[in-house]
């Protein structure tokens, strides 16, 4: 009952880091320091045990494969759970880590065009393709930018379900591989375009500072 509780208050969003010079005893920089990078080691695993629900459940599992417990259908709910009750903390770092290179390297193949003799296949994508990717990214920071300022604003639960869905959609066409028809892509982009309209009709970081 207390998780589900905490699932359904509204919390405040723990902000990105800052490049300042930090004048703290450099035993409190290093605990802090050790914790991002336990949260980090965390996240990726989540995110592997979401990967791993996901290929169980678009193919056939091999029963003799190493470590075969790990890959089932309950890595999948588990990985939700955890996203879930920890959304206010991982969607800010998310956003920024994997969308704001994608920007850059998406302008950069739009200018350049593709390099067709390149082995790497990123690097051979079309403007077209190019276009679309850096359309995707764009959207998704304009719609997600409440999280990424200095001050964020407070995660609701209308933003946990919307930024879970987004994330288990976004890895599922990672693992579908289907870049014709990207429509996991948009399902999650629908989502937090939903979660966009409910804060600004709401605004919950007005509603926490009247409080």
């Amino acid at each position: 009952m207390r998780a589900l509780r905490y699932l359904l208050e509204t919390t405040p969003t723990v902000p990105l880091p800052r490049r300042r010079k930090d004048r703290r005893p450099w035993r409190m920089q290093v605990i802090s320091g050790s914790l991002w990078a336990g949260r980090l080691i965390v996240g990726f695993i989540v995110m592997g045990m979401a990967i791993a629900g996901l290929l169980w459940w678009v193919a056939t599992p091999d029963p003799n494969a190493p470590l075969a417990f790990l890959v089932g259908w309950w890595t999948l709910p588990v990985a939700v759970i955890v996203m879930l009750l920890t959304a206010h903390r991982w969607a800010p770092f998310s956003i920024a880590f994997f969308l704001g290179p994608g920007i850059y390297r998406a302008l950069g193949f739009l200018i350049a065009g593709p390099n067709p003799n390149s082995p790497i296949i990123a690097e051979r994508i079309a403007r077209l393709e190019a276009l679309e990717i850096f359309a995707y990214c764009v959207v998704t920071i304009a719609l997600t930018w409440r999280f990424l300022r200095e001050r964020p604003a407070p995660t609701t639960f209308v933003d946990r379900c919307a930024l879970t869905f987004f994330a288990v959609a976004s890895l599922a066409q990672i693992v579908e591989q289907d870049h014709f028809y990207p429509r996991l892509l948009l399902s999650g982009l629908s989502a937090l375009f939903v979660a966009w309209i409910a804060y600004r009709l709401y605004r919950p970081d007005k509603a926490l500072k009247s409080r």
